[in-house]
């Protein structure tokens, strides 16, 4: 009897043993799947609030809007005109810019020169063709090129920037 008392006991102990362990590995399961849920809730929060963040260009075109953020900017007429002809095929293009200065007075004295910045634009653009303007620096040089023509025709006035608003070759 003594004997059965001793292997009831062993049993009692190595189930105890075994819902011990059991208990340990499921208390460690519910802290690992907690641990990983809060971290997929921070991810998420992390992610959602960077998506609400305003985006630089957002930024520009809300401030574009406003009228003090356009003392520094003046823009061109639309300009037409043909480009060389390539390969037989005949182009024109469509283009306007934004000009960038540093104060009113700079805007009021490249103000007064905009039919001849537009003259001088026009008859720069019409010296190309459409597949020079079609190369992956090309539109990057005209706007350099424009920006160097315009700053020597306001000069003393330096222009700051020269951006390109529309450009369309058809």
């Amino acid at each position: 009897m003594t004997e059965r008392k001793d292997t009831i006991s062993e049993e009692k102990q190595s189930l105890y043993e075994i819902a011990k362990k059991s208990s340990s590995f499921q208390k460690k399961l519910i802290l690992t799947g907690f641990s990983s849920f809060v971290f997929i809730v921070v991810v998420i929060s992390a992610s959602l609030y960077l998506l609400s963040l305003k985006s630089p260009k957002t930024l520009a075109k809300e401030h574009s809007s406003v009228s003090s953020f356009d003392i520094d900017f003046l823009h061109t007429p639309e300009i037409n005109t043909k480009l060389k002809t390539d390969r037989n095929k005949e182009s024109s293009l469509k283009a306007r810019f934004s000009i960038q200065v540093s104060s009113k007075d700079a805007k009021a004295r490249v103000n007064r020169k905009m039919n001849l910045i537009a003259n001088k634009l026009q008859k720069r653009l019409a010296g190309y063709s459409a597949r020079d303007l079609s190369k992956k620096y090309g539109i990057e040089k005209v706007r350099k090129e424009l920006l160097d023509k315009i700053n020597a025709i306001t000069k003393p006035v330096q222009i700051n920037q020269i951006f390109i608003k529309d450009f369309l070759i058809h």
